[in-house]
C-alpha cells in the first residue's frame, strides 16, 4: 500500500532526477538481450500495422463508378 505522500515524494523524486532514471533506463536496456528482442517485434508489429492502415485508405479513396 502506497501513501498520497509516498506516491508524491516519489513523484518529485523522479522529476528532479530526471537524467540519472534516463541514464539507469539506457544501461539496463543495453545490457537486457530479452527486452531487445522483445522491442524488435514492436516495432514490426507497428510498421505493418501502420502500412496496413495507409493501403486500406489509399484503396478507400479509389472512386469507384
Amino acid at each position: 500500500m502506497t501513501y498520497e505522500s509516498q506516491k508524491r515524494a516519489m513523484k518529485k523524486w523522479a522529476q528532479s532526477h530526471r537524467e540519472q532514471i534516463s541514464d539507469y533506463n539506457k544501461k539496463w536496456r543495453e545490457g537486457n538481450e530479452e527486452y531487445r528482442i522483445k522491442q524488435i517485434g514492436y516495432v514490426k508489429a507497428h510498421r505493418h500495422r501502420k502500412k496496413v492502415i495507409n493501403e486500406f485508405r489509399i484503396l478507400c479513396n479509389i472512386d469507384i463508378f
